[in-house]
């Protein structure tokens, strides 16, 4: 199952990735772990729902300033499979066994899932709203 996990956490980050440039893209379901030999018909978008918590560390003056560090994590860190997920793809047809039910899943359909972090400093502030972020680092499983 771990593998199966890494493959399917593989194919979301080129899934999202792909979608966002609205570039038409499939899934090659012939990987390890998922059987077939079957890749998804071309898909332009996928739909995606996740959980997310940021923090940002304040700097010596205890106030939000440009600079403070910011660090957002998402997905499988921080919630369930149930709420963090591709939730759909289209077009919807020729998806070979697509579920989002972790335990479909588990049960020779397939899904995907993901974990996000992002990292950067507070760009911009409104008063005591950050308005603009510097991302310095990005991670996407």
């Amino acid at each position: 199952m771990n593998i199966l996990k890494q493959t399917l956490m593989a194919a979301a980050l080129g899934t999202v990735a792909m979608g966002a440039q609205a570039t038409p893209f499939n899934i090659d379901l012939s990987g390890t772990g998922l059987g077939g030999g079957n890749t998804t018909g071309d898909k332009t978008e996928a739909a995606v729902a996740y959980q997310s918590s940021t923090a940002i560390t304040l700097g010596a003056n205890v106030a939000l300033d440009v600079g403070d560090a910011i660090v957002t994590t998402g997905g499988l860190n921080v919630g369930s499979f149930a709420d963090n997920q591709v939730t759909s793809f289209l077009p919807s047809s020729s998806s070979f066994g697509y579920s989002t039910d972790e335990l479909g899943a588990a049960a020779g359909q397939w899904a995907l899932s993901f974990d996000m972090t992002l990292t950067g400093t507070v760009a911009a502030t409104d008063g005591t709203t950050v308005s603009e972020v510097a991302i310095l680092a990005a991670s996407l499983m």
